[in-house]
């Protein structure tokens, strides 16, 4: 047994798992609703994990953070195997379990400061993507840019983030993107309810100008072109 607690996207928490187990989960994710793992210590240390992101066809997201911001790396693996391997060392403690991986460092934005006038000024300045955004929170949809530190943490912590009535989600992580890649659902689970909101998130998006693809899969992300020059989100 491995001393580790692991949350998946349905909102399942399992303690103590075998390796076996855990590389298991990490075959089985890809699918709508069920798309990362996240690996915590047993007894739980702050700000350290190690987490997984794979959607059906694409590679695997692989991050790990060791406390501070500064401390959160990144990974793309092309199999689930060297990601099972990398996570049962981590669980391990084993030395060198993150050799052999092209690790990069993630950087978030910093937070604005506050100060006299600035709220306008973030009104006057407020990008396409800042406004849909406002709007599509007004009717019914948490909304959040910069939210959480990743995808996995946003899914898992979005549902207290909004008003309790609301209908469903729709967020931007801190992560950096050259491409707004955004994440969206439901409460309930379904996949009918994710791609309702998924349309009309589009809707919203499309009606300030955004540039938006989307297959209309409800496991697939909303990516938003953003060049910089509009103001929203993105990398040069």
């Amino acid at each position: 047994m491995l001393g580790i607690r692991v949350r998946t996207e349905d909102g399942r928490s399992r303690d103590r798992l075998t390796a076996g187990e855990l590389a298991a989960l990490v075959r089985r994710i890809g699918g709508a609703g069920d798309r990362f793992v996240v690996v915590e210590r047993l007894p739980d240390v702050p700000d350290v994990y190690v987490q997984v992101w794979h959607e059906e066809g694409g590679a695997y997201t692989l991050e790990h953070r060791d406390g501070d911001p500064e401390r959160h790396f990144t990974t793309t693996v092309d199999a689930p195997g060297p990601v099972a391997k990398a996570l049962t060392g981590w669980a391990r403690s084993a030395g060198g379990w993150d050799a052999g991986l092209a690790w990069e460092r993630l950087t978030f934005p910093q937070e604005a400061t506050d100060g006299e006038g600035s709220q306008e000024m973030e009104d006057a300045q407020a990008s396409p993507l800042t406004l849909a955004f406002a709007e599509l929170e007004a009717a019914g949809i948490t909304a959040r840019e910069n939210f959480a530190c990743c995808r996995a943490c946003g899914l898992a912590e979005i549902g207290g983030a909004g008003e309790p009535d609301a209908r469903g989600f729709v967020f931007l992580t801190s992560e950096p993107y050259r491409d707004a890649s955004l994440l969206y659902g439901g409460f309930d689970g379904s996949a009918q309810t994710t791609a309702a909101i998924g349309r009309e998130v589009v809707a919203g998006l499309e009606r300030r100008g955004l540039s938006v693809v989307w297959d209309g899969d409800p496991g697939s992300a909303i990516t938003v072109r953003t060049p910089a020059a509009n103001g929203a989100p993105g990398g040069a």
